[in-house]
């Protein structure tokens, strides 16, 4: 099953910093535990390993970044 990954990174240091978006990537894992495995070996920007816990919206959190993961839905194409 195909996943997108959203990458979010603090890229101030204000008080008040929200994660803003970086970039995403689409990866193509067996199962959710193949998924949670990659995304555990990923490192935020400034090198913090993610957990999964959901929070503000997101669905996995380090102390300097955020993921959202959902399903892959591909492009609709219209023929003319």
């Amino acid at each position: 099953m195909k996943f997108v990954i959203e990458y979010y990174e603090i890229m101030s240091d204000h008080l008040l910093a929200t994660p803003e978006f970086h970039h995403k990537e689409i990866v193509d894992a067996k199962n959710d535990k193949a998924l949670d495995n990659y995304i555990a070996q990923q490192k935020d920007f400034y090198g913090n390993h993610y957990v999964k816990k959901a929070n503000y919206g997101f669905t996995h959190i380090s102390n300097q970044g955020a993921l959202k993961v959902y399903p892959y839905k591909p492009p609709k194409v219209k023929k003319i």
